[in-house]
């Protein structure tokens, strides 16, 4: 190698660095005042809070391989023992608040949005086009759903494994060292491990092989298939040690969900109208997204009939192939007759990253790399304006179910939380209002007349108390609650009463 092609190499080397860097404190600055948000009281309070105990014993660590996620060692539905893992380093660094949980996962969030990076600069793009590209998927919405929520976690982790998985799986497509082959066995399963979408790496590592191998003989193709189906072997038996139950699956509710897709891609590219929860059949301005993707695909279409290099097809099918098996396994919905399912900006996470390579090889292929510049400039100052008002909505748990109802107030679990959360603030008149709310809704709710219930006597409401009293009666006649309730009306003392209330009801 000559002097110039060394100095060359060391040069793109420190460029690296310094975009890498840039990467990171750009994610910090975005980011950082998240470091002070509190816990939205939903999946993250079984982690931190009750499940603190068993996971600040660190000799549990190795339990965490056969139990789910929650900690259930009788089954469960998810497992994901890499994913409690760093919920260890929480429970022994936060103290009395949740500064380091918010800490880990805006750190996973930086190293995701270098490994992206780093991921596109193996497909041979520029550096400054990459780090744009970068910068974009670092302040998407979807991603800062995955820092400002503690469950978003989840996302971050996969990616991390992911990302390493392609990028060594990349190396080894160019340079054919079997030691990449290793990694990219390892890093799938350490995606698996994080969570279950990982299952599927690998077709989409198998459609990147094949496609961008030039010289598949019997033994690289063997070593290829060995090194991922290991992994999944291996998961699949620590899976069945844990006992994971699983839930029914409700194909035609699954189905359905796929049909989201289009409206999905729409609101990657332009994530107007953000979303902390909602069912899928709930999403707001869905025919503007159908729309935004249906320009997209007759684009990316056009671009693959005229275009004339082999790998540029590759990398705009591949981005399309990857966004689409990362988004499926978020559509399993279960056939309870109570589940709804329900989309939340973190699942886009992983997807909209091969969007994003897709979008990315289009603009360039049309010679447009200046123009990707000046848009992704222009993009990215959208995107982060939009992200910093949207993870206001996970500062704590009574803004984020706030933020919910004021979109989706048609929901009825999420204008039942919204009661409780008010309930648990002691705002007695406000949950009053959304227990009722909810009652307009679903009218034979059992929790909200029991909770009616409960506000009421605390406030020395009787005659509504009664009204009530009769209505879980009613729904719930040999209910062990209602033995509770009858103790509640034996303490009432004679003379409280300013009406006649029915024998039986009110034991005074």
């Amino acid at each position: 190698m000559s002097q110039s092609m060394i100095k060359a190499e060391t040069s793109v080397r420190a460029d690296i660095r310094i975009l890498c860097m840039l990467i990171v404190m750009f994610c910090f600055m975005l980011y950082g005042h998240t470091l002070s948000y509190d816990i939205t009281w939903l999946d993250d309070y079984y982690w931190l809070v009750s499940g603190k105990e068993f996971l600040s014993d660190f000799s549990n660590w190795h339990k965490l391989f056969f139990t789910d996620v929650f900690f259930s060692l009788n089954g469960g539905e998810f497992y994901r023992p890499l994913l409690s893992f760093t919920f260890i380093a929480d429970v022994l660094l936060n103290g009395s608040g949740f500064f380091f949980s918010h800490f880990i996962n805006l750190l996973l969030h930086s190293a995701a949005s270098v490994l992206f990076f780093l991921l596109l600069t193996e497909f041979s793009y520029s550096e400054y086009v990459s780090a744009a590209a970068a910068l974009i998927f670092a302040a998407h919405p979807a991603s800062a759903t995955a820092v400002a929520w503690i469950p978003g976690r989840n996302e971050s982790l996969l990616a991390v494994f992911s990302f390493l998985s392609i990028i060594s799986l990349l190396k080894f497509i160019n340079g054919r060292r079997s030691a990449s082959l290793f990694f990219y066995g390892l890093f799938l399963l350490m995606a698996l491990f994080s969570k279950e979408s990982a299952v599927a790496l690998p077709f989409t590592a198998a459609f990147l092989f094949f496609a961008k191998t030039e010289d598949k003989d019997k033994k690289t193709v063997r070593s290829f298939i060995c090194c991922s189906i290991i992994p999944l072997v291996i998961w699949a038996l620590m899976r069945c040690s844990a006992s994971i139950t699983g839930s029914d699956l409700s194909v035609f509710k699954t189905v359905r969900n796929f049909l989201y897709i289009p409206i999905l891609a729409g609101h990657v590219l332009f994530p107007f109208d953000t979303v902390a929860a909602a069912p899928y059949n709930g999403l707001q301005h869905d025919y503007l997204y159908l729309i935004i993707a249906c320009i997209c695909f007759a684009v990316f279409m056009v671009k693959l009939f005229s275009e004339t290099v082999y790998d540029r097809k590759i990398n705009i099918v591949f981005g399309s192939v990857w966004f689409i098996l990362f988004l499926l396994p978020t559509f399993i919905a279960s056939d309870r007759a109570t589940a709804v399912s329900f989309f939340s900006e973190h699942r886009l996470y992983l997807p909209m990253a091969g969007l994003i390579l897709a979008v990315l090889q289009v603009i360039i292929s049309c010679g447009r790399k200046q123009f990707f510049l000046t848009l992704s400039f222009i993009f990215l100052l959208f995107l982060a304006s939009v992200s910093v008002c949207h993870v206001y909505s996970y500062k704590n748990n009574f803004v984020f179910w706030q933020s919910i109802v004021r979109k989706y107030y048609f929901v009825p679990k999420y204008v039942r939380n919204m009661a409780w959360q008010e309930k648990h603030r002691r705002l007695y008149g406000s949950a009053v209002f959304y227990y009722k709310k909810n009652l307009e809704l679903v009218p034979d709710d059992y929790e909200s007349h029991l909770n009616l219930f409960d506000i009421y006597l605390k406030n020395n409401n009787l005659s509504s108390a009664d009204e009530e009293y009769q209505n879980i009666l009613r729904l719930n006649p040999d209910h062990e609650k209602s033995d509770r309730i009858s103790g509640s009306f034996r303490t009432i003392k004679p003379g409280m009463c300013p009406y006649h209330i029915k024998t039986g009801s009110c034991l005074v």
